[in-house]
């Protein structure tokens, strides 16, 4: 997350880095990574299989903020390229719309979540 957050406040911006970080974090090949941390550590939750705990709602916020910091740099990189990589930038958020789509049901607390814990 950090990493992402400086590419993203980087001034004066630095296009290819900031793809670079971008890509790792959303691309397919890549963001199994951390769909697959959601999915072993908050499915069981998000499931009503195991009660949530002060570690699984720390985790489901790092992944709120992982998410928005993705946003982020999405939007800077789309306001930094040139027509050339219009269609990368596509990409890239098609990515990010599939992540958020995987990741959504795992990291939105239910009613019941929050008076848990």
């Amino acid at each position: 997350i950090n990493e992402l957050a400086a590419a993203t406040s980087q001034e004066p911006a630095d296009p290819k880095m900031l793809q670079m970080v971008v890509q790792g974090c959303i691309g397919t090949t890549v963001n199994q990574g951390p769909l697959e941390l959601a999915q072993v550590f908050l499915a069981p939750v998000a499931e009503g299989t195991q009660p949530p705990t002060r570690l699984t709602n720390k985790l489901r916020l790092a992944f709120k903020d992982f998410s928005k910091k993705c946003h982020d740099a999405l939007r800077k990189n789309k306001n930094l390229i040139g027509s050339d990589q219009r269609e990368y930038q596509r990409e890239l958020e098609r990515n990010f719309q599939r992540f958020t789509e995987r990741l959504a049901p795992l990291i939105h607390a239910t009613p019941g979540h929050v008076a848990q814990l």
